[in-house]
C-alpha cells in the first residue's frame, strides 16, 4: 500500500509541517470601518457612531440632518454647517476641532459651537456684524462692557479672554 505523496522525493501531503507542535496562531483582524486616524469631525462621527452600533440614519435622525449628509461627513466630502454642529457636537460628548490658540480663533470656535453666526452674536451682544468678523480676524479686541457680554454669551472665551493677544 502507498501512500500519497510519499513515494514521490521532495513532497509533503499528508505529512504535517510540525507533528510535534500544536499552537494554534490567532490575531485580530483590524475593523477597517474605522478610520485609520482621527484628525476631522468626520473621522470621529464615524468611530463614535461604530463604537455605538448606530447606523448612520440613526445617527442622521439624532442630529437632525439627511442620511447621505452624514455619509459625506464621515467620508470628509464636506463639514457640518452651522446649524448641525451644536447636535453633532452635543452626538459625540466633546469639541474634537482644535483649541484656539488666539482669542479670534477661540471666539470663532466657541461660536460655532453653539451654532451662532456672526449676525446672532452681533444682535446677542448688541454690536455690528462686522465688529465680531474683526475680533476673530484679530484685528480688534472686545474690552470692558463688550468683553463681558460676549463672556455671558460665550463663558468659553472667559477662560483665557484676557490673556490672548
Amino acid at each position: 500500500m502507498s501512500i500519497p505523496g510519499v513515494d514521490r522525493p521532495g513532497t509533503r501531503m499528508g505529512i504535517p509541517a510540525l507533528p510535534f507542535c500544536h499552537v494554534q496562531l490567532t490575531a485580530k483582524i483590524p475593523d477597517h470601518r474605522y478610520p485609520k486616524a482621527l484628525s476631522s469631525l468626520g473621522d470621529h462621527l464615524r468611530k463614535r457612531r461604530l463604537d455605538l452600533g448606530l447606523y448612520q440614519m440613526d445617527v442622521a435622525a439624532r442630529v437632525g440632518a439627511d442620511t447621505k449628509t452624514v455619509t459625506n461627513w464621515e467620508l470628509n466630502r464636506t463639514e457640518p454647517d452651522l446649524a448641525h454642529l451644536p447636535a453633532l457636537l452635543a452626538f459625540l460628548g466633546f469639541d474634537p476641532r482644535p483649541e484656539g490658540q488666539t482669542f479670534g480663533e477661540r471666539l470663532y470656535r466657541a461660536r460655532t459651537a453653539k451654532g451662532l453666526s456672526h449676525r446672532d452674536l452681533a444682535r446677542l451682544i448688541e454690536v455690528d456684524e462686522s465688529t465680531v468678523w474683526k475680533w476673530e480676524d484679530g484685528r480688534h479686541r472686545p474690552m470692558g462692557r463688550l468683553l463681558d457680554r460676549l463672556c455671558e454669551v460665550l463663558p468659553e472665551t472667559e477662560d483665557r479672554a484676557g490673556q490672548l493677544g
